[in-house]
């Protein structure tokens, strides 16, 4: 049986083109959708969907409780706010309450930004990769730009009540199929091809909206001279991300920041062939030393913790499983011990 979901921001031109595409999947039964407005004009335009229709602000922490726990909603999906904590916050503790009851994983997908890496944003450490330690480098740099502290507190809070959180950081959003470019062309590439949504609120992103108002007020278009490029996505592209992000999340196999632990001592040693008792002392084990003579010696380690660690994250697996012909005998004979 699917889930309940709660999707904010659907009049909107991210959650809006999420809540069709999402109704054209199978993925949930229109039954088992809400979504949160806040005006009866708002009600109005969804209702021919056929969907849940939650009318609520999202600062109304007790509000936000209610519905939740009410509804029974287990996913969010947030599109109504990168910047504004207090409306995750009230959605977390929700969902953390949620959890409370029924012992099951919830979720909480997070509409931030790219501008998460933009250099005027205080990153300066080049392109953003999801490989990487983001939330470290972002702690260092939380008080250069709002978005940095606000994705900070998602994390910890969802950490904390034990929501799992997914923060999709989505580039330039508008319907072009150029990759990047400044934003005169990619306005006018997008003006082009339409422009629009497919949802039933705001069709077109609010930044080219201001852009084209200023031209018209300014009788000229202005631009700044400096080669400033940003990445962009086509918003039905992003709907479809996060469609596919939700079967990962439906399956049980979306992915995490960290490994999953073993669900037992057994498990992990059926699965790695080893003894239970090895398998503890292997990987579930704390040894601490502390080398004197060697420095007395003269000895200095040339590879320092960070260093072994790019060495070992360049290496590729099928080599190191072609190299070592004895392994299976060896976990044989250690799960044996």
């Amino acid at each position: 049986m699917a889930p309940n979901i709660l999707i904010t921001g659907v009049t909107g031109f991210i959650g809006g083109t999420l809540l069709q595409r999402l109704l054209e999947t199978d993925l949930f039964p229109r039954s088992n959708i809400w979504v949160a407005v806040r005006s009866e004009a708002h009600e109005d335009r969804l209702r021919a969907l056929q969907v849940n229709i939650a009318r609520v602000s999202l600062d109304d922490a007790e509000d936000v409780r209610k519905i939740v726990l009410g509804n029974k909603i287990d996913i969010v999906v947030h599109t109504a706010g990168a910047l504004k904590f207090s409306l995750v916050e009230s959605l977390l503790n929700a969902l953390g309450a949620r959890k409370a009851v029924t012992k099951r994983p919830v979720h909480l997908i997070q509409t931030s930004g790219a501008s998460t890496f933009a250099d005027k944003c205080g990153w300066t450490f080049g392109p953003g990769r999801e490989s990487d330690d983001l939330y470290t480098r972002e702690v260092e740099i939380r008080d250069s730009f709002l978005l940095h502290e606000t994705n900070i507190r998602i994390i910890e809070t969802g950490e904390a009540l034990g929501v799992l959180v997914y923060l999709v950081l989505p580039p330039l959003v508008c319907k072009s199929n150029k990759t990047q470019g400044n934003w005169y062309t990619l306005l006018k590439s997008s003006l082009e091809q339409g422009g629009k949504g497919t949802g039933t609120g705001n069709t077109a992103t609010f930044i080219f909206s201001s852009m084209i108002q200023t031209a018209l007020a300014q009788k000229k278009v202005y631009y700044f001279p400096e080669k400033s490029h940003w990445p962009v996505v086509h918003v039905v592209d992003l709907a479809n991300y996060y469609i596919l992000l939700l079967k990962a999340i439906l399956a049980n196999s979306a992915p995490g920041p960290t490994p999953a632990a073993w669900p037992s001592e057994e498990f992990a040693s059926d699965a790695t062939g080893l003894s239970t008792e090895y398998c503890q002392i292997a990987f579930n084990s704390t040894t601490a030393v502390i080398s004197e003579r060697g420095h007395q010696l003269g000895w200095k380690p040339e590879w320092d913790y960070a260093e072994w660690l790019r060495d070992f994250g360049g290496m590729e697996v099928d080599p190191i499983l072609e190299s070592d012909v004895q392994s299976k005998d060896t976990v044989k004979a250690l799960g044996n011990l």
